[in-house]
C-alpha cells in the first residue's frame, strides 16, 4: 500500500473520531448508558441498607411493645412467637390458663389476623390478661391490638384494639366456673333459679298473659340447663316451652338468688351487701293472714295495717284470689307480701302429685294476674308438707310458731289472750284475715305488740331474704330441711 494512501486513511479516521466525540447526542448516550448501569446498583445498595435499617429499627419497636405490654397487662408471662412469610405476632399467654382456653384463644385470634393486611408494616400484639377479682373467681381477658408502621415517626402507630372473648375461672384451679360450683352442687338452688327465672321471663315478655300457662309448666331445671356466670349477673337459657321460644334471661345478684350460691365467686363488696347483718336484740314479729282475700273483711284489715304503718305476708287462696283480684292488688299495692296458699285448701300430702302441681299452679297464675309478680312463698294448708310438696313448690314453705286460733275460738279477747301467751321473739303469728273476730281484735294486738318493743314485719323482712327451697321455717331461728 503506497504512503500517500495510508497518510490519507489515518486522516480521514482521525476526523471521523473527532466528528464522533465531538457529536453531542452520541455523548449523551454515552452518559445515558453509563448511569443505567451504574444507578440502578446504586439505588439497590441504598434500598438494601435502607431495608435493613427499618427492619432493626421495627424489630426494636416490637420489642418496646412487647416489653411495654408485658409490664401492663402482666405478672406472670411467657412470650410466644408467631411468624409467617408476611407478618409477624406476638402471643402473650399466662401460663396458668388451661390449655383448651388458650386454643380457642389462639384459633380466634389467628382467625381474625387472616382478615388483615399481612406484610412487614403490620404487627399485632395478643395478650390474654388475667385478674383476679373474688376470692375464687378470675376473670380471663384475651384481645389483639393492631399497629402499622410508620416510617416518619420511625414507630408502630396503634391502629385498632379488638377484644376477643372474655372467660371467667376458678382462681384456684384455672378450671371455668359452672353452674355446679356456683350453686354448690346443690340441686335445691336450681329451683331457686328456676323461680326468678319464670318471674323474669314473664317482666321481658311483650304479651306475658300469652306464655304464663308455658312459664308456669316449666320443668324443674337440672344441670344440663344453660346457666352462665359474670360478676354482675346469672344468665339463663330457658328451653322452648309451648307458646314459649327459647329465651335468654339475665338474673342481677340479689339477696334472694344470694341464697342459692357460694359467695367466694362474687366481689366481697358485692356479696357483702347481699349477706344479711345480724342485729342483736332485735325483737321483731311477722303477722300472717290466711285464706283470703274476702271482701268481707280483709278490706278492714287492710285499713288496720294501714293506719298503724304495719305491712304483713297474707297467704291467699287461688280460689278467692281468681274471684277477687282487685283485693288481691290492693294487698300488693299497699305494700303487703302476697304468698300462696294453694287453690282448694287442699291437705296435700294426701294427694297425688298431679293435684299437687295444679293447686300450687293455678295459685300463682290467679296471684300473677291480679298483682304481676309470682308468689315467692308457699304455705301449704294445715301446715301439711312432705318431700313432695316441697319439692313441687320448689319455694319456701312457710310454717308459724304463734298460732292465735282465731279459727277455733273466733274471739276476739281469746285471740288476744293466745298470743300474749304463747309469743316469742322473732316469730311468725297465723292468723286468718276471713274471720270477723279477727278484724276487731288486729288493733288490740298490735297495740300490744309494740308495747312490748316488737317491730312488726313480713316474713321476707323477718328472714332477711335468706328463705330457701325445700326448707321451712317456724321463726327466724327455726329452719328446718324438708327431706
Amino acid at each position: 500500500m503506497s504512503e500517500k494512501f495510508r497518510s490519507h486513511t489515518k486522516k480521514t479516521t482521525s476526523k471521523q473520531t473527532v466528528a464522533f466525540l465531538t457529536n453531542k447526542w452520541t455523548f449523551i448516550g454515552l452518559l445515558v448508558l453509563l448511569l443505567g448501569i451504574i444507578l440502578p446498583a446504586s439505588f439497590y445498595l441504598i434500598a438494601t441498607v435502607n431495608q435493613e435499617t427499618i427492619a432493626k429499627q421495627q424489630a426494636a419497636a416490637k420489642s418496646q411493645l412487647i416489653s411495654q405490654a408485658k409490664q401492663s397487662y402482666f405478672q406472670k408471662e411467657s412470650a410466644i412467637q408467631v411468624t409467617d412469610e408476611k407478618s409477624y405476632a406476638v402471643d402473650l399467654r399466662d401460663t396458668a390458663i388451661p390449655s383448651n382456653i388458650k386454643e380457642e384463644i389462639t384459633s380466634q385470634f389467628q382467625t381474625i389476623t387472616k382478615k388483615w393486611n399481612k406484610n412487614s408494616d403490620n404487627f399485632w400484639l395478643s395478650y390474654i390478661h388475667v385478674q383476679s377479682y373474688a376470692p375464687n373467681a378470675s376473670k380471663v381477658q384475651a384481645g389483639i391490638t393492631h399497629y402499622q408502621w410508620n416510617i416518619r415517626k420511625k414507630a408502630f402507630v396503634q391502629q385498632q384494639q379488638k377484644k376477643i372473648k372474655t372467660i371467667y375461672i376458678q382462681a384456684q384451679t384455672g378450671a371455668p366456673i359452672t353452674s355446679q360450683l356456683l350453686l354448690q352442687n346443690n340441686e335445691q338452688n336450681l329451683a331457686v333459679i328456676r323461680t326468678l327465672a319464670q318471674q323474669a321471663l314473664l317482666d321481658q315478655a311483650s304479651n306475658p298473659k300469652a306464655i304464663l300457662d308455658d312459664v308456669l309448666a316449666i320443668p324443674a331445671f337440672t344441670w344440663q340447663t344453660p346457666i352462665t356466670y359474670s360478676p354482675k349477673e346469672l344468665t339463663v337459657t330457658v328451653a322452648k316451652q309451648g307458646a314459649l321460644e327459647e329465651t335468654t334471661v339475665h338474673l342481677p345478684y340479689t339477696t334472694q338468688l344470694a341464697t342459692a350460691l357460694d359467695l367466694s365467686y362474687l366481689d366481697p363488696s358485692l356479696a357483702q351487701s347481699l349477706t344479711p347483718k345480724n342485729e342483736e336484740n332485735q325483737k321483731q314479729i311477722a303477722l300472717t293472714f290466711d285464706d283470703g282475700p274476702d271482701p268481707n273483711t280483709t278490706p278492714a284489715i287492710l285499713d288496720t295495717l294501714k293506719d298503724n304503718n304495719v305491712h304483713a305476708t297474707f297467704f291467699q287462696l287461688g280460689s278467692n284470689s281468681e274471684r277477687y283480684p282487685t283485693l288481691v292488688k290492693r294487698v300488693a299495692d299497699e305494700g303487703h307480701e302476697i304468698g300462696s296458699h294453694t287453690y282448694h285448701h287442699y291437705k296435700l300430702p294426701s294427694y297425688p302429685l298431679a293435684t299437687i302441681q295444679k293447686e300450687l299452679t293455678d295459685t300463682d297464675k290467679a296471684i300473677y294476674l291480679a298483682t304481676g309478680k309470682l308468689p315467692k312463698l308457699v304455705r301449704p294448708p294445715y301446715g301439711a308438707v312432705n318431700a313432695t310438696v316441697a319439692q313441687t313448690a320448689g319455694r319456701p314453705i312457710i310454717q308459724w310458731d304463734v298460732d292465735s286460733r282465731d279459727w277455733a275460738s273466733k274471739d276476739v279477747e281469746k285471740t288476744l289472750t293466745q298470743i300474749q301467751q304463747t309469743i316469742i321473739d322473732n316469730g311468725i303469728i297465723l292468723m286468718h284475715d276471713i274471720q270477723p273476730s279477727t278484724v276487731t281484735a288486729l288493733p288490740k294486738i298490735i297495740h300490744w305488740l309494740k308495747q312490748q318493743g316488737y317491730q312488726l314485719v313480713t316474713i321476707d323482712q323477718l328472714l332477711q331474704s335468706q328463705e330457701k327451697a325445700y326448707h321451712e321455717y317456724f321463726s327466724a331461728t327455726d329452719e328446718r330441711a324438708i327431706s
